[in-house]
Order: C-alpha cells, then sequence, then structure tokens
C-alpha cells in the first residue's frame, strides 16, 4: 500500500510561473492530508535544472518543498535527478511519483484522484491537460478539436503523470531528453506488457498558454505548430 507520494517538479528559469505551480501543489497537499483516512506523507520536490533567474528564491519560501540542483538543461535528466533523490530515502515498494511541470497548476483533489488509482492498482496513470486563458480563439478551439479529454484518451503529457515507483524503477525510469521523455516512458511501460495503465480524462492539469518553451519539442512547440497549421489552412 501506498504510504508516501512524491511529485517532482522540473524548473528551469520558471520564475514567472513557479509560485502559482507550488500553490496548487500546496492546495493538493492539503486537501489530501485533510481526506484521506490513513497516514500518507506528501513530498515535493522542485528540479532547479540550471536555473539562472529567481526560480531559486521563489521556490524557498514555500514550506514543505525540497529542491534539487542539477545542470542537465534536460527536462528528462531532471525529473530523474528527482526522483533518484525521492527513491534514495524511501522505498519504492510503497511509493507513489506524481509528475508535474512548473508552468502547470493542478486541481486540487489531483493527489487525491493519484492515491485512489494507486489504491485500485493502477501502476500508471495519465491525466490530461488544458491551456490556460490566453490563446488566441481560433488557437484554442483548434487545439480543443485536436484532443480528447475523455477516458482512454491516448495523450501524454509529463505535466499530468503518476507511476508506482517500483514499476518506474522495473522501466528504467526517465530518459535523459531534452524532450519527448513522457512518450518515451508511456511507450516502453506499453512495451513492457503486464503494466496497469489508467488514462483518466477527469484529471485535468492547466498549464501555460505561452508559445516559448524549454523543451523543444513540448507542449510551447506544438502550439506553434498548431498555430501555424491554422495560418496556412486560412
Amino acid at each position: 500500500m501506498i504510504d508516501s507520494i512524491v511529485v517532482v517538479v522540473p524548473a528551469k528559469d520558471e520564475q514567472d510561473e513557479i509560485s502559482d505551480c507550488l500553490q496548487s501543489l500546496m492546495a493538493a497537499r492539503d486537501l489530501l492530508i485533510n481526506t484521506v483516512a490513513r497516514q500518507v506523507s506528501i513530498r515535493i520536490i522542485v528540479v532547479l535544472d540550471d536555473c539562472r533567474d529567481g526560480t531559486a528564491g521563489l521556490v524557498a519560501q514555500f514550506p514543505y518543498v525540497e529542491t534539487v540542483t542539477c545542470w542537465h538543461c534536460s527536462v528528462g535528466a531532471a525529473r530523474r535527478a528527482g526522483v533518484d533523490y525521492a527513491i534514495s530515502t524511501h522505498s519504492a515498494r510503497s511509493l507513489w511519483i506524481a509528475s508535474t511541470d512548473a508552468d502547470c497548476q493542478v486541481p486540487a483533489d489531483w493527489l487525491v484522484q493519484m492515491l485512489q488509482y494507486a489504491d485500485a492498482g493502477t501502476e500508471l496513470v495519465l491525466g490530461t491537460v488544458l491551456p490556460r486563458p490566453g490563446l488566441p480563439e481560433a488557437l484554442m478551439q483548434a487545439w480543443l478539436s485536436a484532443h480528447d479529454s475523455s477516458d482512454d484518451h491516448r495523450h501524454v503529457h509529463g505535466a499530468n503523470l503518476g507511476i508506482h515507483a517500483r514499476t518506474y524503477v522495473e522501466l528504467g525510469g526517465w530518459s535523459a531528453l531534452v524532450s519527448d521523455e513522457d512518450v518515451d516512458l508511456v511507450t516502453r511501460a506499453e512495451r513492457s506488457g503486464g503494466i496497469l495503465i489508467q488514462r483518466s480524462g477527469g484529471m485535468t492539469v492547466t498549464t501555460s498558454s505561452r508559445r516559448f518553451g524549454r523543451a523543444p519539442r513540448g507542449f510551447a512547440g506544438y502550439l506553434i505548430e498548431l498555430e501555424q497549421a491554422i495560418g496556412e489552412a486560412g
């Protein structure tokens, strides 16, 4: 049975977004503590990956938030560093790993849902994301048309992913990729066979609508491609 949840948040120069992200995580932490009958420890780890702005100072203002510092300039390597740190101090047999991004905000019941999936035997859960207000109307409509937000969707987002630590270790963990590290991990899980994967449409994380990002082929890059496609179609 899961007795600990660790949330790993990679951050590369995210001073404009990290405070809102951590406020949402603290709300999710509080709801879990006040909702679940048994004792479950919750750790929030921000991985400061070659940050050269004020991100570290803002993170330091939040209680209960730990930091790992690295200079990988790679979202996959940063996620891996955070998980390695967590696993080094806790048994993988009873640990659940929750993954999001520094420019995202999780719903208040995010960790409650994660734990419910884990308790039901799920080994990997994949949620959905929704851009926050700020996109041009045409681009938002194009995004909504291209994305299935129901259960059994086929999307993969490192910003909204949970995995049992035992399963994570068996799969070899996050690869040190600068983008698509989430697709890589899920592909290995699907190919391995026997892993219970839940694709949840009811667990939605909101993400920045910016069109400049940290990962070359990340969410911001996808929005740029979608915007270009709209322009070409028009």
